[in-house]
């Protein structure tokens, strides 16, 4: 998944509550302040600092900051940038802390492996915290995005996953999602890099 704003809005907190007390996740728009903590997230989990990776780890980050940043400011009808919230803390001493992140934009481009003429929904950057993995998450930003692409007007949803992503995957096919194409390229086919699968689902009105 690649790609980083949003229109503010905003849903109930779920307070779904089990055995492991887990804080209550709401979701929300993501508004200007938001960008250093969603360019953490994102950069651990794309471009993590490990080995060589963690001398230019602090670029990573700049170039994220400064692309999220971009996007808040273009005010896009058709962008999203959602952040789910952990509230932590007691309802004296609250404390809301940024611990997912999805994008959501509208796309009209035409490739080889798209059927795609007429502008489509399509989510990038599906992020979560190390910490809060394996928690409904990324299911909750999911279905968020669910909604935004219906408040759009739109009927279904697209998203790319690398095929040796198998968490990912797992999550968007139990999540409803189908695989439409298997996307090969120069890099697959002489160098064994991951195919990219394409995956859309179709979402009720």
């Amino acid at each position: 998944m690649t790609a980083y704003s949003c229109s503010l809005f905003n849903t109930s907190p779920s307070t779904s509550s089990n055995n492991n007390q887990q804080p209550p996740i709401f979701i929300r728009g993501a508004r200007l302040d938001d960008v250093a903590p969603i360019a953490s997230i994102l950069t651990d989990s794309f471009h993590p600092p490990r080995g060589l990776t963690y001398w230019i780890y602090p670029l990573y980050r700049l170039g994220v900051c400064e692309d999220l940043r971009g996007r808040l400011r273009s005010n896009s009808s058709h962008y999203n940038c959602l952040v789910a919230i952990a509230c932590l803390g007691t309802p004296e001493v609250q404390k809301n802390v940024i611990v997912g992140t999805v994008e959501l934009s509208v796309r009209s481009t035409h490739s080889f492996y798209s059927d795609r003429l007429s502008p489509y929904p399509y989510i990038a950057n599906l992020a979560v915290d190390y910490s809060y993995r394996r928690k409904g998450v990324a299911r909750k930003l999911l279905l968020q995005c669910e909604q935004v692409a219906r408040n759009w007007g739109f009927s279904e949803l697209s998203l790319h996953v690398l095929e040796n992503n198998d968490r990912a995957r797992k999550l968007y096919l139990s999540s409803g999602y189908q695989i439409v194409t298997i996307e090969s390229n120069f890099a697959s086919w002489f160098f064994n890099n991951p195919k990219r699968l394409l995956l859309r689902k179709k979402i009720a009105a």
